[in-house]
């Protein structure tokens, strides 16, 4: 299967459209043209920085605005990055899909393979965003952003706080994570849009602080707010570190 930056993230094939990173040309709708050519990326930074005339890039850019739901206005973006993950990385994903895929069958409901979704994710940044370009900081373990974007997701790292327990958040909204993107330095933020698999989600109306794994029969809960609730936007909560991986970093402000 060729490569893809994101697992979930494919155009539909169109005409004079070039791999990211080597600018060769595809017709296949994926951003990068090989696996190889994804390596060869990573042995210098896993960011690829899209072009405000690629098509992932609009689309990017529009999903931001059109899932901004909060009452200020959805920030000016300043770049779109493809996040390059490994073939290891890849795998593990792939395999984790299909496992879910041959337990709830999604596609005969017209999901994707294993109920798989786009979902924003805000996390802390320790970057000067500003001037990021594509260098990733030396900070692994006091940069939660540029961990995501090394070495993917990890449960193990969770904070606390969440409403639903000891997992990995995102969410359909984007101006909900930008509560989440917390940044030290700088005057820039940073959203990660990622792939997840959601599988047969719990519906949950009211939090549950002690899950740290989805109920039995569930692969993810989705948190649903209901009138009078105590949270106002939704939750995309999954509990395997192969669930999720990061397919675009946004920088705006």
């Amino acid at each position: 299967m060729p490569y893809s930056p994101g697992i979930v993230y494919q155009l539909s094939p169109a005409p004079g459209e070039r791999c990211i990173i080597c600018n060769t040309a595809i017709t296949n709708g994926f951003l990068v043209c090989s696996i190889e050519c994804a390596e060869r990326q990573l042995q210098s930074t896993p960011l690829v920085p899209l072009r405000q005339y690629h098509r992932a890039y609009k689309d990017v850019v529009s999903r931001l605005r059109a899932q901004w739901k909060h009452s200020t206005s959805a920030p000016t973006v300043r770049a779109v990055y493809a996040v390059i993950t490994s073939e290891s990385s890849n795998t593990t994903y792939l395999d984790y899909r299909a496992q879910v895929e041959s337990k709830r069958h999604c596609t005969r409901l017209n999901f994707r393979p294993g109920n798989e979704r786009l979902r924003w994710h805000g996390s802390f940044s320790k970057c000067d965003l500003a001037n990021i370009g594509t260098k990733i900081c030396g900070i692994l373990d006091g940069c939660p952003l540029c961990s995501i974007l090394r070495e993917s997701f990890k449960v193990e790292k969770y904070q606390g706080g969440g409403l639903f327990g000891r997992g990995i958040y995102s969410t359909a909204t984007s101006s909900k994570a930008d509560n989440h993107a917390h940044i030290s330095r700088g005057s820039y933020r940073a959203l990660t849009l990622a792939s997840v698999v959601a599988g047969y989600g719990k519906q949950l109306s009211d939090e549950n602080h002690g899950l740290t794994e989805p109920p039995a029969g569930y692969d993810a809960v989705l948190g649903i707010p209901r009138a009078g609730g105590t949270f106002l936007y939704d939750e995309t909560v999954v509990y395997d570190n192969d669930a999720i991986r990061p397919v675009f970093l946004i920088v705006y402000g």
